[in-house]
């Protein structure tokens, strides 16, 4: 890593020494961190023009995975959970609409009510989002225009640990609140590329 990435990794390495996940305690400060990341942090051959929603993973591991979404303009990343998880995403490039609901009744696995939590238009100069079990836990990202945002997730999902990605539609509506149900997004597409390395 450089700079800026290596003191987010390293930032993430101490907080979790003796953790299953990153505590809560440590969030704020790799908030502040991530605040601080631009794509002049990583080597512009990591941004070829894509076609598809691409991802690169910088690291992982049982506690956490710091991983860059690159997000073509137009495309959607569909309505998603992130069970048990706690999520900082910074956008480093590019302009996207971020929506996020909360849980109010959770069905099962399967279907549910949430409420509308955040709407809003956010670019590169935008505050870091963070997501938590119990707040925002759902959201989708639709971009405006070419786009990339970097992620510290903790825990990573894990199929192991009852922490699979579910996909979601909304099946009703009724001003903020929305009924759910999962769907398998045949046509969404994320592509694994590999880490061309930082700046």
């Amino acid at each position: 890593y450089g700079g800026m990435l290596q003191k987010i990794f390293s930032a993430c390495l101490k907080a979790s020494t003796g953790f299953r996940f990153i505590p809560d305690h440590a969030i704020p400060h790799l908030k502040q961190l991530t605040e601080g990341l631009t794509k002049k942090d990583f080597k512009e051959g990591n941004f070829m023009k894509a076609r598809v929603v691409e991802c690169f993973t910088l690291q992982t591991n049982s506690k956490f995975e710091l991983a860059v979404f690159i997000l073509p303009k137009s495309k959607v990343i569909p309505l998603h959970d992130h069970p048990n998880m706690t999520v900082i995403s910074k956008l480093l490039f590019g302009s996207v609409h971020v929506k996020a609901y909360d849980w109010i009744i959770r069905n099962n696995a399967s279907q549910g009510v949430a409420q509308s939590s955040f709407s809003e238009i956010i670019d590169e100069k935008s505050p870091a989002l963070v997501l938590r079990p119990n707040s925002h836990n759902l959201h989708t990202f639709s971009a405006l225009e070419d786009s990339a945002f970097f992620d510290i997730l903790t825990p990573p999902y894990s199929e192991d640990y009852g922490r699979s990605c579910t996909y979601y539609k909304i099946s009703r509506e009724n001003h903020k609140e929305v009924v759910l149900e999962s769907f398998i997004p045949l046509d969404f597409e994320c592509r694994l590329k590999p880490y061309r390395g930082p700046e």
